[in-house]
């Protein structure tokens, strides 16, 4: 019997115990559902202890991808189908979202982490140095590194840690490009109520992104409506960096004509009167872009005579700010930590050892071992736990051989870390919290670590590949048991760098609070669940803010960020030539912008193919399922969506279309929001293309064909080439749900 039964059979015969049935009919009943359920001595246990075994159910779904997570992994698809046209840079996402073993509070929506490659600066075996206390973080050295990309070397033979520390231009083109816009500080409202903020915040190793929906400063809510619309023209100060910036970029003209055309997509499918919070972003998106791309150009001009700012990158640190921090509340939370990093290449000695070591182990098996030394290695600035040298240490990152490693582990194992993760959340947490220690020591990677080593030597035991709750359970002890020894030997081994000491850098009191944390545990397991979920009960949705990120706030109460986003997508278009001006030319001489476009749209239509594969098409489920005459007219849809839900209701073929049409055309004019879209795709005859579009049996081939169109056409048919591709997209998003 799965899981899941189990609790619910458990939840009602504690209920019968509880309304007061006797002793002698409850022992009755007892025994029958033990005969029916499995070994008594088991089950008994379930049911003394029924409510906290209920909560793993609880912790699991705390752990599901959620529709955050999903959209990550698509648009780190989407940005590496972009940039294999132009280098060698890659972004991948890594940690707890992409190994799907995620457990974040309630009150937040959780994180994510996204390791950003560099396409100019790959790091050679020969050149690391590991240091030997830590041997897991390095030095290296710059000997035989490109001297563009290298910087300026510490006492004539080290890189700067620096170097990495920031998503810097020297090493980071397209890329860069993308950071700079993803983390732009913006307050705006995208939906119908929740104000939106995000805010760019240092972390350890780069730049992180907070959004908080609803965020209330020190007591004083943001003003409730949007503030001044308009951007207006740069400050001297921006004027003079970004004239420094285009002085250094080679401008090809025929790149930029097709790369602002390209940009421009984005406006042409902005909605008006959209209320959706996805279509409310892109909108605001559309919007700022659009306001960039109409300011005068700055490449063709000479610099003045006045002084130039050197551009301030977007990552320094204001070393004069103090330590107080301001308190912040909010409704709901979410982060992405951008961690720049370099390639190694060639073969690290410790690979070749994990491979070998694998030839007997009893896990993982020999081919995803194979995969995982396959994979590449990275170095991210990071300071050493012993003895930190923070201007030249690095640290060697297995993020994705992690990630494999995680996504092979049984099911049993991948539950078991995540109720570990509840300990450390929880018992851990308050148990720290007592000897005021606000950070708990003992990390998620740690445990996770204790895992790979125990199914490398256990991985072969039944219970690994059971189902049952006794499974889960001896899981638990197998990793408590391995963390309760390597505590006590003071010594955790990294699952690569298998001489370096994961445990570096903790006190005798850390240790002794951990295995006090452990002892505790392995009393109870299942009960010290229920710590964690009082936590996240009693758990604040509140932020201290830094000095910086305060600054940051109160700068977007002027006019919501609005300003510096539109100086930023300035600063990201140079990136983007820079990038395009490095990629591989066509023999005509021109850059790869169309193909790697028309790319990323053949990557998104293989997608929806595989999602809608034999299933009836998502424009006729919303049809049947939504858009009924009661729903499209209700009073809360934006002039779009009624637009939007009358179209999907029209006959797409026959005789009568035309004069549909023409009736949907009168009645939408009555509604001013409804006659914007109706104008936005072309008036009457544009109604009628749109439905023609709409009844194609694959309407992302002809947007990817109209796209190749756009971005080819003679200037003098541009706007027509526009306008039928304009008509094409909404044809193909008129059926979804949210307008």
């Amino acid at each position: 019997m799965k899981l899941q039964d189990r609790y619910n059979n458990s939840s009602w015969i504690i209920i019968i115990a509880t309304l007061g049935a006797e002793r002698k009919t409850f022992r009755r009943i007892l025994r029958y559902i033990c005969s029916e359920m499995g070994s008594p001595t088991t089950r008994i246990q379930t049911y003394l202890h029924g409510d906290q075994r209920n909560k793993i159910p609880g912790l699991l779904k705390l752990s599901e991808q959620n529709t955050n997570d999903r959209r990550h992994t698509s648009y780190v698809n989407y940005i590496n189908e972009l940039l294999r046209y132009f280098g060698k840079e890659r972004v991948h996402l890594v940690g707890s979202t992409a190994e799907n073993l995620k457990l974040r509070w309630s009150t937040d929506g959780g994180d994510a982490d996204f390791l950003l490659v560099s396409g100019r600066l790959e790091i050679p075996v020969a050149n690391i140095i590991p240091r030997s206390d830590t041997p897991r973080y390095i030095w290296l050295r710059g000997d035989h590194l490109d001297e563009r990309y290298r910087g300026h070397l510490l006492d004539g033979k080290y890189l700067c840690a620096q170097l990495l520390r920031t998503v810097d231009p020297q090493l980071f083109t397209t890329l860069r490009a993308i950071h700079t816009i993803v983390t732009s500080p913006a307050d705006f409202v995208p939906g119908r109520e929740s104000r939106m903020t995000s805010v760019g915040v240092n972390s350890k190793v780069g730049l992180a992104r907070l959004q908080m929906r609803d965020l209330v400063v020190d007591n004083n809510a943001f003003p409730g409506k949007t503030r001044g619309r308009h951007v207006g023209k740069r400050c001297a100060n921006i004027t003079a960096q970004l004239k420094l910036r285009w002085k250094e970029v080679k401008v090809n003209q025929e790149d930029l004509k097709t790369l602002k055309r390209l940009l421009k997509i984005v406006a042409l499918v902005k909605e008006p009167g959209t209320k959706g919070e996805h279509h409310g972003s892109f909108n605001y998106f559309a919007t700022m872009l659009s306001e960039a791309l109409s300011r005068p150009s700055l490449f063709e001009d000479d610099l003045d005579d006045e002084e130039v700012i050197v551009f301030e990158n977007d990552m320094d640190i204001d070393e004069n700010h103090g330590n107080e921090r301001i308190k912040a509340t909010y409704d709901d939370k979410t982060s992405k930590d951008f961690v720049p990093a370099a390639r190694v290449s060639g073969k690290l000695q410790c690979m070749v050892d994990f491979r070998n070591r694998m030839t007997h182990a009893a896990w993982p098996s020999q081919s995803i071992a194979e995969d995982i030394f396959n994979n590449d290695v990275f170095v991210i600035c990071r300071s050493a736990p012993l003895n930190p040298s923070a201007d030249k240490d690095f640290c060697l990152g297995f993020n994705l051989s992690e990630i494999t490693l995680s996504q092979n582990m049984p099911e049993v194992a991948k539950t078991v870390y995540i109720i570990m993760k509840s300990y450390l959340k929880g018992l851990f947490q308050k148990r720290f919290n007592a000897k005021n220690r606000e950070e708990v020591r003992l990390k998620s990677y740690h445990v996770k670590t204790a895992i790979f080593w125990t199914l490398e030597k256990h991985g072969s035991c039944s219970f690994w590949t059971g189902t049952s709750d006794d499974s889960i359970l001896q899981g638990i002890r197998y990793v408590l048991d391995k963390i309760n020894k390597c505590l006590k030997d003071r010594q955790l081994c990294h699952y690569f760098v298998t001489n370096s000491n994961m445990f570096d850098g903790f006190q005798e009191e850390e240790y002794s609070l951990c295995e006090a944390c452990v002892d505790e545990i392995m009393k109870d397991p299942v009960g010290s669940i229920a710590l964690f979920f009082e936590l996240d009960k009693a758990k604040k949705a509140e932020y201290w803010l830094s000095p910086d990120e305060f600054e940051q706030v109160m700068a977007l109460k002027k006019d919501g960020g609005r300003k510096d986003f539109v100086d930023r997508l300035e600063d990201a278009l140079i990136d983007m030539l820079r990038g395009f001006n490095e990629a591989p030319r066509s023999p005509d001489g021109s850059s790869p912008i169309r193909n790697a476009a028309l790319g990323v749209i053949e990557l998104f239509r293989k997608e929806e193919q595989e999602k809608t594969g034999g299933k009836q098409s998502r424009r006729e489920s919303n049809c049947e399922s939504q858009l009924k005459p009661e729903h499209v007219l209700s009073g809360n849809r934006s002039g779009a969506s009624v637009v939007g839900g009358l179209l999907n209701m029209l006959p797409h073929k026959g005789k009568d279309v035309q004069k549909w049409t023409d009736g949907l055309v009168q009645f939408a004019s009555h509604f001013p929001e409804s006659r914007k879209y109706i104008d936005m795709v072309g008036g009457s005859s544009g109604v009628w293309d749109v439905l023609q579009a709409a009844s194609s049996s694959d309407p992302l081939a002809e947007i990817r064909a109209a796209v190749d169109r756009y971005l080819s056409c003679p200037d003098d048919v541009v706007d027509s080439v526009a306008m039928e591709l304009k008509q094409k997209i909404i044809a193909y998003f008129i059926g979804q749900k949210e307008l």
